[in-house]
C-alpha cells in the first residue's frame, strides 16, 4: 500500500501541464486567486483525493509562469519544481493542521535525513527508473514521519512521503532554470 501511494505521488509530479521557466513559489503567487482556492480546498481532503484533482489548467498554469520568467522558453525544471513545491506546500500544511507539526520541527527532522543523491532524485517520476527513486525515498518518508511525529498510518505516511519527494524534487529542479 505504501509503495503504491508513493508512487501516486511521483506519477503526480511528472504528469503536470507544461510550463515555462520561473521561481515554483512565483508562480503559485500569480495563479489567480480562485484557483488557489481550489487548489487549497482540494487538499483539504485525502491525498489520494488531491492527487486526483489538482491539475491547472495549462493555460491559468502558463500565464503563472510567464509572470515570473525572463525567457518564455518552455522548460520542464520549471514544471516539476512547480509542481513539487505544491506538493511540499500542501504537506506542510496538512501536517500543521492535524498535528500541530511546526515549521521547525520540520526543518529539524529534515536535517536529520540522509538524502540520495540529487541527481539520482531528479529520476523520479520520469524515467525508468522511477520505481528504484520511489524505493529510495520511502525509507526517508519514513524517517521522516517518525522524526516528525506523524502517525503510523496511510495519511501519515503518504503525507510525509508527499513532502519528502516534492522537497527533493523542487531542490533539484528549481536550481535548473
Amino acid at each position: 500500500m505504501r509503495r503504491l501511494l508513493g508512487l501516486t505521488i511521483l506519477a503526480a509530479l511528472s504528469i503536470a501541464a507544461p510550463a515555462f521557466a520561473g521561481d515554483a513559489a512565483c508562480v503559485r503567487d500569480n495563479l489567480p486567486a480562485a484557483e488557489i482556492s481550489r487548489l487549497d480546498a482540494a487538499y483539504g481532503g485525502t491525498l489520494e483525493e488531491a492527487l486526483d484533482s489538482e491539475e491547472t489548467d495549462p493555460r491559468i498554469l502558463n500565464a503563472a509562469v510567464r509572470a515570473c520568467t525572463t525567457d518564455g522558453q518552455l522548460n520542464n525544471d520549471a514544471l516539476y519544481a512547480y509542481r513539487a513545491y505544491e506538493l511540499q506546500l500542501q504537506s506542510e500544511r496538512w501536517m500543521l493542521k492535524t498535528h500541530g507539526v511546526t515549521p521547525e520541527r520540520r526543518e529539524a527532522a529534515w536535517k536529520q535525513l540522509r538524502t540520495p543523491d540529487g541527481d539520482y532524485v531528479a529520476q523520479l517520476g520520469v524515467s525508468g527508473q522511477s520505481n528504484a527513486a520511489a524505493s529510495e525515498v520511502q525509507p526517508m518518508a519514513e524517517q521522516f514521519r517518525e522524526l516528525v511525529g506523524l502517525p503510523d498510518t496511510a495519511d501519515g505516511y503518504g503525507w510525509a512521503f508527499a513532502y519528502v519527494a516534492g522537497r527533493m524534487m523542487r531542490r533539484v529542479h528549481e536550481d535548473r532554470f
